[in-house]
């Protein structure tokens, strides 16, 4: 059966549902979890890493359970996130900068890597003037903490920059 996108799914399960899904079980509803047909575009991404970047702890092979999604669906999954990253760069940023770095990357060089490795890869190759910023993200991320706080002209400077990039590589 070939891959569906944007790709249905039963049940997702984030600490974002949290409410909605306790909500419907305590009034014995199940409506949100029995309704409508949900789809959801990030799971492209979601299996793509799972299917590049997974580790099989137990069971059958990755490769096996999973289906190879085509680079077009993988491509629009994660510029969905990123789109939605240059609009919430202020709100969340070590998540967005991380995010926009990741797509970035991919659309470049074709890595597909964890927010950590875009990170520390952002670190190395990306233009001197973001150092003092990613450095920030990055222990943000690292300690799961809030340590540093970022100006508004450093996540202009960061979010134009990718956009621009991000652009020109799908041009």
């Amino acid at each position: 059966m070939p891959f569906e996108h944007p790709c249905p799914f039963d049940f997702h399960y984030s600490e974002f549902w949290r409410e909605r899904y306790e909500q419907d079980l305590s009034l014995e509803t199940y409506e949100f979890l029995n309704g409508e047909i949900k789809k959801d575009p990030d799971l492209a991404a979601h299996i793509t890493i799972t299917f590049h970047r997974g580790i099989c702890l137990e069971g059958k092979p990755i490769i096996e359970v999973f289906p190879l999604i085509p680079q077009s669906f993988y491509t629009s999954s994660i510029m969905g996130d990123f789109y939605d990253c240059t609009e919430n760069i202020f709100e969340k940023p070590v998540y967005c900068i991380l995010n926009l770095i990741r797509v970035y990357w991919y659309l470049k060089e074709g890595v597909i890597s964890s927010k950590e490795e875009a990170g520390n890869w952002g670190l190395s190759s990306l233009p001197k003037e973001m150092h003092h910023t990613l450095q920030k993200v990055m222990y943000n991320y690292s300690f799961k903490q809030d340590n540093y706080t970022f100006e508004v002209n450093e996540l202009l400077f960061i979010r134009n920059y990718f956009a621009d990039n991000v652009k020109e590589l799908l041009s």
